[in-house]
């Protein structure tokens, strides 16, 4: 999704700041967290000559406070792991945030070998489900979404 114009660019980041515009994921994760639903909150710093984010202790130059909502959909087995479907609501956006706050927990992303995950697998297992915002010139609330009927690793979950 992009802006025509830099008025909509800034009134839709201005939607981000105010918590209006929503994104909405589903990540397959090896393993199982341990509640069924809950929020991270993490400290992220980005190397950008590894091009990686990394879970930190406290708040120092070049770290960005990160919040995602958790909850475990489904569960399957695959290469001998238990691993999980879950569906996940950025509070934040920070870049591979989802990827870093999953895999800092011994949990990354079927087929996110950059992260971890010692399976390979056909796709990394994110997708963006679903946005919301509202119109910026109507003011209506808008919302899009797409099942990853069919993709690897989704297609585990289906039964």
């Amino acid at each position: 999704m992009y802006a025509l114009n830099k008025n909509a660019a800034a009134l839709l980041s201005r939607q981000i700041t105010d918590g209006i515009f929503k994104k909405v994921y589903f990540a397959a994760i090896v393993g199982v967290p341990e509640k069924n639903a809950g929020r991270f909150e993490d400290f992220l710093f980005k190397d950008s000559s590894k091009n990686k984010v990394f879970a930190v202790k406290r708040e120092r130059k070049g770290v960005k406070k990160a919040i995602l909502d958790y909850e475990v959909l489904n569960k399957c087995k695959y290469e001998n792991a238990i691993c999980s479907l879950c569906r996940i609501t950025l509070i934040t956006g920070r870049t591979h945030q989802i990827r870093c706050q999953f895999s800092s927990r011994g949990m990354p992303l079927l087929g996110d070998r950059r992260y971890g995950c010692p399976f390979n697998a056909e796709n990394i297992g994110l997708w963006s489900y679903s946005v919301s915002f509202k119109d910026i010139s109507t003011g209506e609330n808008l919302y899009f979404s797409k099942t990853p009927d069919g993709i690897s690793p989704f297609n585990l979950f289906m039964s």
